[in-house]
Protein backbone atom coordinates (compact mmCIF):
# COMPACT_ATOMS: atom_id res chain seq x y z
CA UNK A 1 0.00 0.00 0.00
CA UNK A 2 2.73 2.45 1.05
CA UNK A 3 4.79 1.48 -1.99
CA UNK A 4 1.78 2.22 -4.23
CA UNK A 5 1.29 5.64 -2.62
CA UNK A 6 4.98 6.39 -2.98
CA UNK A 7 4.84 5.52 -6.65
CA UNK A 8 1.83 7.82 -7.15
CA UNK A 9 3.60 10.70 -5.40
CA UNK A 10 6.69 10.23 -7.57
CA UNK A 11 4.57 10.18 -10.72
CA UNK A 12 2.77 13.36 -9.63
CA UNK A 13 6.07 15.12 -8.95
CA UNK A 14 7.45 14.02 -12.33
CA UNK A 15 4.29 15.30 -14.05
CA UNK A 16 4.56 18.69 -12.26
CA UNK A 17 8.23 18.94 -13.22
CA UNK A 18 7.42 18.17 -16.84
CA UNK A 19 4.74 20.89 -16.88
CA UNK A 20 7.14 23.39 -15.35
CA UNK A 21 9.82 22.60 -17.92
CA UNK A 22 7.23 22.97 -20.65
CA UNK A 23 6.25 26.46 -19.44
CA UNK A 24 9.89 27.53 -19.17
CA UNK A 25 10.57 26.23 -22.67
CA UNK A 26 7.69 28.33 -24.02
CA UNK A 27 8.92 31.59 -22.41
CA UNK A 28 10.29 34.00 -24.97
CA UNK A 29 13.95 34.91 -24.58
CA UNK A 30 14.91 38.57 -24.19
CA UNK A 31 14.84 40.23 -27.60
CA UNK A 32 18.09 40.56 -29.48
CA UNK A 33 18.44 44.16 -30.65
CA UNK A 34 21.01 44.30 -33.47
CA UNK A 35 22.05 47.95 -32.98
CA UNK A 36 22.91 47.28 -29.33
CA UNK A 37 26.00 45.42 -30.53
CA UNK A 38 27.62 48.59 -31.87
CA UNK A 39 27.01 50.25 -28.48
CA UNK A 40 28.68 47.43 -26.57
CA UNK A 41 31.19 49.74 -24.84
CA UNK A 42 28.40 52.10 -23.80
CA UNK A 43 26.38 49.22 -22.40
CA UNK A 44 29.38 47.96 -20.43
CA UNK A 45 30.02 51.41 -18.95
CA UNK A 46 26.33 51.73 -17.99
CA UNK A 47 26.52 48.34 -16.30
CA UNK A 48 29.54 49.55 -14.34
CA UNK A 49 27.26 52.21 -12.84
CA UNK A 50 25.00 49.47 -11.47
CA UNK A 51 22.27 49.68 -14.08
CA UNK A 52 21.01 46.08 -14.53
CA UNK A 53 21.21 44.35 -17.90
CA UNK A 54 17.44 43.88 -17.91
CA UNK A 55 16.92 47.65 -17.72
CA UNK A 56 19.42 48.31 -20.50
CA UNK A 57 17.94 45.70 -22.83
CA UNK A 58 14.39 46.96 -22.34
CA UNK A 59 14.87 50.69 -21.89
CA UNK A 60 17.70 51.86 -24.14
CA UNK A 61 16.81 53.16 -27.61
CA UNK A 62 18.74 54.69 -30.47
CA UNK A 63 17.81 58.17 -31.72
CA UNK A 64 19.88 59.78 -34.47
CA UNK A 65 22.58 57.16 -33.89
CA UNK A 66 22.83 57.98 -30.18
CA UNK A 67 21.99 55.63 -27.33
CA UNK A 68 19.46 57.20 -24.92
CA UNK A 69 17.31 56.03 -22.03
CA UNK A 70 13.62 55.45 -22.75
CA UNK A 71 11.83 56.30 -19.50
CA UNK A 72 8.47 55.70 -21.17
CA UNK A 73 9.19 51.99 -21.82
CA UNK A 74 6.78 49.53 -20.19
CA UNK A 75 9.64 47.87 -18.34
CA UNK A 76 10.77 51.21 -16.89
CA UNK A 77 7.24 52.11 -15.78
CA UNK A 78 7.04 48.86 -13.78
CA UNK A 79 10.11 49.78 -11.73
CA UNK A 80 9.68 51.20 -8.24
CA UNK A 81 10.31 54.89 -7.65
CA UNK A 82 13.65 54.31 -5.92
CA UNK A 83 14.89 52.12 -8.76
CA UNK A 84 13.88 54.76 -11.30
CA UNK A 85 15.71 57.44 -9.33
CA UNK A 86 18.87 55.33 -8.98
CA UNK A 87 19.10 54.36 -12.66
CA UNK A 88 18.20 57.84 -13.96
CA UNK A 89 20.94 59.38 -11.80
CA UNK A 90 23.46 56.83 -13.09
CA UNK A 91 22.39 57.55 -16.68
CA UNK A 92 23.02 61.28 -16.13
CA UNK A 93 26.55 60.56 -14.84
CA UNK A 94 27.25 58.19 -17.75
CA UNK A 95 26.06 60.70 -20.34
CA UNK A 96 28.23 63.47 -18.89
CA UNK A 97 31.32 61.22 -18.90
CA UNK A 98 30.69 59.92 -22.41
CA UNK A 99 30.42 63.42 -23.88
CA UNK A 100 33.01 65.12 -21.68
CA UNK A 101 30.40 67.44 -20.14
CA UNK A 102 30.26 68.94 -16.68
CA UNK A 103 27.42 67.77 -14.45
CA UNK A 104 27.29 71.32 -13.11
CA UNK A 105 28.03 74.54 -14.95
CA UNK A 106 28.24 77.99 -13.38
CA UNK A 107 27.01 81.11 -15.17
CA UNK A 108 28.38 84.41 -13.86
CA UNK A 109 25.75 87.09 -13.32
CA UNK A 110 27.88 90.16 -12.62
CA UNK A 111 29.78 88.34 -9.90
CA UNK A 112 26.85 86.28 -8.59
CA UNK A 113 26.97 82.58 -9.58
CA UNK A 114 24.00 80.79 -11.13
CA UNK A 115 24.53 77.01 -10.94
CA UNK A 116 23.06 74.78 -13.63
CA UNK A 117 22.72 71.00 -13.97
CA UNK A 118 23.14 68.84 -17.05
CA UNK A 119 19.97 67.17 -18.34
CA UNK A 120 20.67 64.25 -20.73
CA UNK A 121 18.38 63.44 -23.68
CA UNK A 122 15.75 60.75 -23.30
CA UNK A 123 12.13 59.72 -23.71
CA UNK A 124 9.41 60.08 -21.08
CA UNK A 125 5.68 60.17 -20.44
CA UNK A 126 4.49 63.78 -20.29
CA UNK A 127 1.21 64.42 -18.49
CA UNK A 128 -0.38 62.03 -16.01
CA UNK A 129 -2.26 58.73 -16.03
CA UNK A 130 -6.05 58.90 -15.67
CA UNK A 131 -5.98 57.29 -12.21
CA UNK A 132 -3.50 59.77 -10.67
CA UNK A 133 -4.98 61.57 -7.67
CA UNK A 134 -5.54 65.25 -8.41
CA UNK A 135 -5.25 64.84 -12.18
CA UNK A 136 -6.75 67.63 -14.30
CA UNK A 137 -8.31 67.31 -17.75
CA UNK A 138 -5.43 69.14 -19.45
CA UNK A 139 -2.83 66.52 -18.48
CA UNK A 140 -3.32 64.10 -21.39
CA UNK A 141 -0.50 61.55 -21.13
CA UNK A 142 1.68 61.19 -24.21
CA UNK A 143 5.22 60.11 -25.08
CA UNK A 144 7.83 62.79 -25.66
CA UNK A 145 11.40 62.52 -26.90
CA UNK A 146 13.90 65.14 -25.71
CA UNK A 147 16.58 64.74 -28.37
CA UNK A 148 19.23 67.17 -27.10
CA UNK A 149 20.87 67.66 -23.74
CA UNK A 150 20.76 71.03 -21.99
CA UNK A 151 21.56 72.73 -18.71
CA UNK A 152 18.83 73.98 -16.38
CA UNK A 153 18.98 75.94 -13.15
CA UNK A 154 19.83 73.85 -10.10
CA UNK A 155 17.62 76.25 -8.17
CA UNK A 156 14.91 78.73 -9.00
CA UNK A 157 16.38 82.14 -9.90
CA UNK A 158 16.79 84.08 -6.64
CA UNK A 159 16.13 87.70 -5.77
CA UNK A 160 19.88 88.32 -5.53
CA UNK A 161 20.53 86.84 -8.97
CA UNK A 162 17.71 88.86 -10.49
CA UNK A 163 18.98 92.14 -9.05
CA UNK A 164 22.62 91.43 -9.88
CA UNK A 165 21.89 90.53 -13.49
CA UNK A 166 19.43 93.35 -14.19
CA UNK A 167 20.85 96.16 -12.06
CA UNK A 168 17.48 96.42 -10.40
CA UNK A 169 14.79 94.08 -9.03
CA UNK A 170 11.48 94.17 -10.87
CA UNK A 171 9.95 92.21 -7.98
CA UNK A 172 8.57 93.96 -4.92
CA UNK A 173 10.27 91.28 -2.78
CA UNK A 174 13.94 91.76 -1.84
CA UNK A 175 15.11 88.87 0.44
CA UNK A 176 18.16 87.64 -1.43
CA UNK A 177 18.17 83.81 -1.27
CA UNK A 178 14.48 83.22 -1.80
CA UNK A 179 13.13 82.68 -5.31
CA UNK A 180 12.55 85.76 -7.41
CA UNK A 181 8.80 86.12 -7.39
CA UNK A 182 6.26 88.65 -8.42
CA UNK A 183 7.88 88.49 -11.87
CA UNK A 184 5.91 88.37 -15.09
CA UNK A 185 6.70 86.23 -18.12
CA UNK A 186 7.90 89.43 -19.80
CA UNK A 187 10.26 90.13 -16.86
CA UNK A 188 11.71 86.63 -17.28
CA UNK A 189 12.26 87.22 -20.99
CA UNK A 190 14.14 90.42 -20.23
CA UNK A 191 16.37 88.58 -17.74
CA UNK A 192 17.04 85.74 -20.19
CA UNK A 193 17.74 88.04 -23.13
CA UNK A 194 20.28 90.05 -21.16
CA UNK A 195 22.14 86.92 -20.01
CA UNK A 196 22.00 84.64 -23.10
CA UNK A 197 19.65 82.27 -21.29
CA UNK A 198 16.19 80.90 -22.05
CA UNK A 199 13.05 79.81 -20.30
CA UNK A 200 12.59 76.03 -20.65
CA UNK A 201 9.82 74.72 -22.84
CA UNK A 202 7.03 73.02 -20.94
CA UNK A 203 8.34 69.62 -22.10
CA UNK A 204 11.91 70.43 -21.03
CA UNK A 205 10.61 71.58 -17.65
CA UNK A 206 8.55 68.45 -16.94
CA UNK A 207 11.28 66.13 -18.22
CA UNK A 208 13.79 67.76 -15.86
CA UNK A 209 11.30 67.74 -12.99
CA UNK A 210 10.51 64.04 -13.29
CA UNK A 211 14.17 63.09 -13.73
CA UNK A 212 13.14 59.59 -14.76
CA UNK A 213 10.28 59.14 -12.28
CA UNK A 214 6.89 58.19 -13.72
CA UNK A 215 4.97 58.70 -10.48
CA UNK A 216 3.14 61.84 -9.28
CA UNK A 217 6.21 63.42 -7.68
CA UNK A 218 9.96 63.11 -8.30
CA UNK A 219 10.21 60.86 -5.22
CA UNK A 220 8.06 59.06 -2.69
CA UNK A 221 6.83 62.05 -0.68
CA UNK A 222 6.08 65.67 -1.65
CA UNK A 223 7.23 66.74 1.84
CA UNK A 224 10.76 65.61 1.05
CA UNK A 225 11.01 67.63 -2.16
CA UNK A 226 8.92 70.76 -1.89
CA UNK A 227 7.18 73.52 0.03
CA UNK A 228 3.39 73.48 -0.24
CA UNK A 229 0.33 74.37 1.84
CA UNK A 230 0.74 71.68 4.52
CA UNK A 231 4.41 72.38 5.35
CA UNK A 232 5.24 75.94 4.21
CA UNK A 233 3.46 77.86 7.01
CA UNK A 234 2.13 79.98 4.14
CA UNK A 235 5.64 81.30 3.46
CA UNK A 236 8.08 81.16 0.56
CA UNK A 237 11.35 79.55 1.64
CA UNK A 238 15.00 80.00 0.59
CA UNK A 239 16.01 77.77 -2.31
CA UNK A 240 17.69 74.41 -1.81
CA UNK A 241 16.36 73.47 1.63
CA UNK A 242 14.52 70.33 0.51
CA UNK A 243 15.99 67.24 -1.18
CA UNK A 244 16.96 67.42 -4.87
CA UNK A 245 15.49 65.13 -7.50
CA UNK A 246 17.62 62.41 -9.07
CA UNK A 247 19.20 64.90 -11.51
CA UNK A 248 20.19 67.31 -8.76
CA UNK A 249 17.43 69.93 -9.10
CA UNK A 250 15.83 71.59 -6.08
CA UNK A 251 12.32 72.94 -5.48
CA UNK A 252 10.72 71.52 -8.62
CA UNK A 253 7.61 70.97 -6.46
CA UNK A 254 6.10 73.97 -4.69
CA UNK A 255 7.69 77.17 -3.36
CA UNK A 256 6.89 79.26 -6.48
CA UNK A 257 5.39 78.47 -9.86
CA UNK A 258 7.94 78.59 -12.69
CA UNK A 259 7.24 80.24 -16.01
CA UNK A 260 7.85 78.24 -19.20
CA UNK A 261 8.39 79.46 -22.75
CA UNK A 262 5.24 77.99 -24.31
CA UNK A 263 1.75 79.25 -24.77
CA UNK A 264 -0.74 77.01 -22.94
CA UNK A 265 -2.66 74.73 -25.28
CA UNK A 266 -3.96 71.14 -25.23
CA UNK A 267 -1.34 68.41 -25.59
CA UNK A 268 -0.95 66.30 -28.68
CA UNK A 269 -2.27 62.76 -28.40
CA UNK A 270 0.62 61.49 -30.53
CA UNK A 271 4.24 60.83 -29.66
CA UNK A 272 6.24 64.01 -30.27
CA UNK A 273 9.85 65.16 -30.26
CA UNK A 274 11.05 68.40 -28.63
CA UNK A 275 7.60 70.03 -28.61
CA UNK A 276 7.11 73.76 -28.20
CA UNK A 277 3.87 75.74 -28.53
CA UNK A 278 4.56 79.00 -30.39
CA UNK A 279 1.04 79.66 -31.70
CA UNK A 280 -0.58 82.47 -29.74
CA UNK A 281 -3.05 81.61 -26.99
CA UNK A 282 -4.46 83.55 -24.04
CA UNK A 283 -1.96 82.27 -21.45
CA UNK A 284 1.70 81.33 -21.01
CA UNK A 285 2.47 78.13 -19.11
CA UNK A 286 3.79 77.97 -15.57
CA UNK A 287 4.60 74.76 -13.70
CA UNK A 288 5.52 73.25 -10.34
CA UNK A 289 2.89 74.53 -7.90
CA UNK A 290 3.47 76.94 -5.05
CA UNK A 291 3.82 77.32 -1.28
CA UNK A 292 0.10 78.19 -0.90
CA UNK A 293 -1.41 75.21 -2.76
CA UNK A 294 -2.03 71.59 -1.78
CA UNK A 295 0.38 68.81 -2.73
CA UNK A 296 -1.76 67.61 -5.64
CA UNK A 297 -1.34 71.01 -7.30
CA UNK A 298 2.45 70.55 -7.10
CA UNK A 299 2.56 67.22 -8.98
CA UNK A 300 5.03 66.78 -11.84
CA UNK A 301 2.19 66.71 -14.38
CA UNK A 302 0.15 69.63 -13.04
CA UNK A 303 -0.20 72.61 -15.40
CA UNK A 304 -0.96 76.27 -14.85
CA UNK A 305 -1.06 79.38 -16.95
CA UNK A 306 -1.65 83.11 -16.99
CA UNK A 307 -1.30 86.21 -19.15
CA UNK A 308 2.25 87.37 -19.84
CA UNK A 309 2.07 90.47 -17.66
CA UNK A 310 0.90 88.77 -14.46
CA UNK A 311 3.26 89.56 -11.53
CA UNK A 312 1.56 87.44 -8.85
CA UNK A 313 3.69 86.77 -5.74
CA UNK A 314 3.49 83.03 -6.47
CA UNK A 315 5.26 83.38 -9.85
CA UNK A 316 9.00 82.77 -10.32
CA UNK A 317 11.22 81.09 -12.89
CA UNK A 318 14.14 78.77 -13.63
CA UNK A 319 16.42 79.20 -16.64
CA UNK A 320 17.87 76.99 -19.35
CA UNK A 321 21.20 77.10 -21.17
CA UNK A 322 21.75 75.33 -24.48
CA UNK A 323 25.09 73.55 -24.74
CA UNK A 324 26.10 75.48 -27.85
CA UNK A 325 25.48 78.92 -26.39
CA UNK A 326 28.25 79.22 -23.76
Amino acid sequence: MFQSMSTKVCLALLLALALLLSVVAQEKPLPVIPWLEKHEKDIDSLKSLQIPSEVLKNCMVEINGELILDMSADFWCRLGVNEQKQYAAAYQVWYARKHGLELEKVVNLNGVPLVMRLIPPGKFWMGSPENEIGRENDENRHQVAISKSYYIGKYEVTQLQLESAMGNNSSSFKDSNTPARGVSWNDCQNFCGKNSLKLPTEAQWEYACRAGVTYAYCGTSPDEYGWYKDNSKDMIHPVGQKSPNSWGLYDMHGNVFEWCLDWKRDYSSEEVSDPIVLSTASERVFRGGSFSLNAQSCRSGNRGGSEEGNQGNYLGFRVLLKLTEK
